[in-house]
């Protein structure tokens, strides 16, 4: 099963596909054909999963001072 998916993901990314698409491109005839997981739980747990306190309250931080160093960066 992985040597399917190994030379699609590759051949995506040869295309220029972003890493995310060819991600999900690779994986996704995988779920389709063995099943195994229902297509609507990805997002929904996707979505619950960056929904997490803990997680913004670390990334938050990071990104506003990533957007003031880029908005006035020291001399």
């Amino acid at each position: 099963m992985v040597g399917a998916h190994v030379p699609v993901f590759f051949g995506l990314l040869l295309f220029g596909s972003p890493i995310f698409a060819a991600l999900a491109l690779a994986v996704a005839p995988a779920f389709y054909f063995w099943g195994g997981l229902d297509p609507v739980l990805v997002p929904m747990r996707t979505f619950s999963g960056m929904n997490n306190f803990s997680l913004m309250s670390i990334l938050y931080p990071a990104m506003v001072k990533a957007g003031y160093d880029r908005a006035f960066p020291s001399a």
